[in-house]
């Protein structure tokens, strides 16, 4: 009872001294102690620069983070979004480095026998969104050491319990931190062992991962005053800030560079650093056995204010020296403030930007090996540009250049060679190009863009995470080449870059219609409300043709669309060719494949040809154990390959009739299914849908009229159930396909994204549609195939029409609907129980439909004709 008193008394201490920001000195039962955060010496714990350290481990989560402010303090909150991939979200910092690795290797390197040295794991936290749907798991926060025995070196020194039970998360209370350390998870306090230098570490990473549930509301939380601290012994703390760096004075400037030195700062133990602050701010630092910085990436003619201070190897922190304001020199080219140039990485010989007025260009001039890889080489004129916007340009001409010469509009985290980056360039034999390095250091990636020549106009678009790239033949109209989750600082550079990729030579390139600004107001998304069928049909063929992806190439469907309508055709056609190269998983774009060939494949030459025949030939067109969907998309696609290329064989050898016969029979068999018991087999939007886009493929191209009639009869019953499902602007749908594409009277923000859009197109009038088409949720187009085919379905040379009598059901207001899941049995297993109230037209009359307690599929219906 005693131990216990004296822990509360011990917690209480902490916690007043915490509020009071004092040392914390620790009565342990032999000893007091005091925690020596050594993470302070390596990172900005507090996150006072206003740029968090952290990078996303996975794009493709859904994941984001940002800097927030907490009663006027700075703080970094990690989110993962419910329309992810069903992957937690997690953030990383990785020390290769500095004093928290030093301390711990120089443990390990103690003789074998002598104590272990403690540390304890802390931070601040508070949870921001309260999600419905946590996964416990996978919300936690973890220290990795690498390389790593787990005898000599434990991997997870603190382990990876999951913080979800912990005071600090459970709090309701708003805008308020509570801390985690080990008096809420044990194993926060952990023990660093010597083995006598046997094995030592190269790096630490410190992860939060975040998690939600799909279908759930986001989740989030708010981290801050990280620590990893060293249990130190009361006589070893230090509380003494080191002296005032004094006499700090500007040693050179350029257009675009400062020089700063100063005289050193004195400390009771050391000094470990100096952080450099502009005009408030903290904006880097250096070792603390330099007295001199120099600052590039300034704006020529510009104004700033520079002070310095000291900091220990405690994290104490000295008051700021004298305050410097320096303006820098104009632009030696004459560029338009607030323009800088500047050579990055290694480049031999010197780069350079001039500006003509006449003209209104820009010429760039640059050398160096390539912008792409783990590090840059080339010249570059840039504009410090905070938070959302974009850099526009047109690349005019270019000489000297070689096959990968690249010119184009870039932003970048900062003047360093291996900066995360993206770029929209043009190059000399391949056209346009979008490129990305996504971490500091990391591999470079590229997508390509039109087959084009200069003069051309190249885009870049920052929203919150989010870079969006063009390009264009006018300015005016732009296709979209890649839209991508890239994590950067508030504070970035926009630009025009220029690398020769010719080591040793300049090249040039000349740009004009330069722009840099904010993004211009969108025009809205919304779809014609209440509109026509003809206009709503045309808005959602207008979004098949500029829909985007989040982090993938474009889907097919769009430059099928763009061709049909004559634009971009040749450049179009390239892409289909690449993408008919590649192998497909999923059965769907299998299907959405073959649309794209009879649709445009008239306009095919005959490599792409020999292409397209290669890519049928990958797959056997078999019986499949899988779901309705991918049954009738694998089906459908032997079906069309058997018609249209009666001499290509499957992988199991067979062709032409046989495949179309086989298939057919198949096809059939889900076709009576589907008509007698109802469709989808899971009741889901996604797979109805895409049951649907290939019932419609099938009835727009089979030879076979007596094929074609029972196609019809298919589709026209599942109007009849969408119709019913139709109640005033709202799809009411049973499914819980774990996805996000389902929706139900509850759910009124309707993310119609599925055969919900479809529906609309003839029932609607009375909501306005929007985001049709787009990723702005960011989920990977595998997660949401509905959205990029829903437009073959809209082509004009389509000659389905649903029945009349359902799009008047559809239309119709008063329908009524009762709707609870409970065990009727879903694709992921899980159970429901459905009642049901439907207008189906099964022998061309009007009908009832009921299901009972399906497990696995439908029950037969009980029809009662009208």
């Amino acid at each position: 009872m005693m131990g216990k008193s004296k822990r509360f008394i011990c917690l209480l201490l902490i916690w007043v001294l915490a509020l009071c920001n004092l040392p914390v000195f620790i009565a342990a039962e032999s000893e007091p102690y005091t925690l020596d955060n050594l993470l302070a010496a390596d990172m900005d714990t507090h996150f006072d620069g206003g740029t968090s350290p952290f990078t996303l481990d996975n794009i493709s989560t859904g994941g984001s983070q940002r800097i927030v402010k907490m009663n006027g303090n700075n703080a970094v909150e990690f989110r993962d979004a419910s329309l992810g991939t069903n992957l937690s979200s997690a953030f990383y910092y990785q020390l290769n480095s500095g004093r928290l690795k030093d301390r711990i290797n120089e443990i390990y390197n103690m003789p074998v026998g002598s104590p272990p040295v403690e540390f304890v794991f802390a931070y601040k936290l508070m949870r921001s969104a309260a999600s419905d749907k946590p996964v416990a798991k996978d919300i936690y926060a973890q220290i990795q050491f690498a390389p790593y025995t787990n005898i000599l070196v434990p991997r997870f020194p603190a382990d990876m319990p999951s913080i979800t039970g912990t005071a600090a998360y459970l709090n309701s209370v708003p805008d308020v931190l509570k801390t985690v350390n080990d008096s809420d998870i044990a194993s926060y306090r952990f023990k660093v062992s010597p083995n006598g230098g046997q094995r030592n570490i190269t790096s630490i990473k410190l992860t939060f991962s975040v998690r939600v549930d799909t279908g759930g509301t986001d989740e989030a939380y708010v981290i801050d005053d990280l620590e990893i601290s060293e249990v130190k012994s009361q006589q070893t703390l230090d509380t003494e800030a080191p002296t005032v760096p004094s006499n700090l004075t500007l040693a050179g400037k350029t257009d675009t560079s400062v020089n700063l030195s100063w005289t050193a700062s004195t400390d009771n133990v050391g000094v470990t650093r100096y952080d450099i602050y502009r005009d408030g701010l903290i904006v880097d630092n250096v070792s603390g056995v330099n007295t001199t910085y120099t600052v590039v990436g300034l704006s020529p003619n510009t104004t700033y204010h520079y002070s310095v201070k000291a900091r220990d190897a405690a994290g104490n922190l000295s008051a700021a020296s004298n305050e410097v304001a320096v303006t820098t020199d104009p632009s030696v080219g004459g560029l338009p403030e607030p323009l800088g140039d500047r050579d990055i990485g290694n480049v031999k010989p010197a780069g350079s930007a001039s500006y003509n007025p006449v003209t209104g260009r820009i010429k760039v001039q640059g050398s160096g090996s390539d912008i792409f890889g783990t590090e840059d080489a080339f010249h570059y004129v840039y504009q410090p540009w905070t938070g959302n916007g974009q850099v526009v340009a047109r690349v005019y001409g270019m000489e000297n250049g070689v096959t990968w010469t690249k010119a184009g509009v870039m932003i970048r985290a900062s003047m360093s060679e291996q900066s995360p980056n993206v770029m929209m360039a043009l190059t000399p034999a391949g056209g346009a190009y979008f490129q990305d390095r996504l971490q500091a250091g990391g591999a470079s990636t590229s997508t390509a863009g039109t087959q084009a020549g200069p003069p051309y106009w190249v885009k870049l678009v920052r929203k919150d995470n989010v870079i969006s790239a063009y390009d264009s033949s006018d300015g005016i109209n732009w296709t979209l080449i890649k839209k991508e989750v890239v994590t950067l600082p508030e504070t970035v550079y926009f630009g025009l870059a220029v690398t020769s990729h010719n080591t040793g030579k300049l090249a040039s390139a000349e740009f004009d219609q330069v722009s840099i600004g904010e993004v211009p107001p969108a025009e809205s998304t919304n779809s014609p409300f209440p509109g026509t069928i003809e206009s709503r049909k045309q808005w959602l063929w207008d979004k098949t043709k500029t829909m985007s992806e989040m982090g993938l190439q474009l889907n097919i469907v769009q430059y099928v669309a763009q061709i049909v309508d004559g634009q971009n055709v040749a450049g179009n056609l390239q892409k289909i060719d690449k993408m008919f190269q590649a192998y497909d998983a999923e059965q769907y774009k299998t299907v959405s494949k073959m649309y794209a060939y009879l649709m445009v494949g008239n306009q095919f030459n005959s490599t792409m040809i020999d292409h397209v025949k290669a890519y049928f030939s990958q797959y056997a067109y078999a019986k499949l154990p899988q779901t309705e969907n991918l049954r009738m998309s694998n089906y459908t696609a032997g079906y069309l390959v058997g018609q249209s290329f009666p001499d290509l064989q499957d992988l199991n050898g067979k062709s032409g009739a046989v495949l179309k016969s086989e298939n057919r029979a198949n096809i059939e068999e889900m076709l009576s299914a589907g008509v007698r018991y109802g469709w989808a087999e899971y009741e889901s939007p996604e797979y109805t849908f895409m049951t649907y886009f290939c019932l419609n493929a099938l009835y727009q191209y089979t030879d076979e009229p007596d094929f074609k009639q029972k196609l019809k009869m298919a589709m026209d019953v599942m109007w009849f159930e969408w119709a019913n499902d139709w109640i005033d602007g709202t799809f009411i749908s049973t499914s819980n396909r774990a996805k996000g594409d389902s929706v139900s009277a509850s759910d009124l923000t309707w993310r119609g994204a599925d055969h919900t859009a479809l529906s609309w197109m003839y029932f609607g009038g009375n909501r306005a549609q929007e985001g049709i088409g787009e990723t702005d949720a960011l989920v990977p187009s595998a997660y949401r195939p509905y959205l990029e085919y829903l437009g073959m379905v809209l082509y004009r040379g389509m000659n389905y029409t649903p029945p009349e009598m359902a799009i008047r059901i559809g239309q119709s207001g008063d329908k009524s609907y009762t709707s609870r899941k409970t065990n009727l049995q879903n694709s992921s297993g899980r159970n429901l129980k459905t009642y049901r109230q439907a207008f189906v037209k099964p022998t061309w009359g009007l009908a009832t439909e009921v299901t009972y307690n399906r497990v696995d599929n439908w029950q037969p219906l009980v029809y009662i004709n009208c």
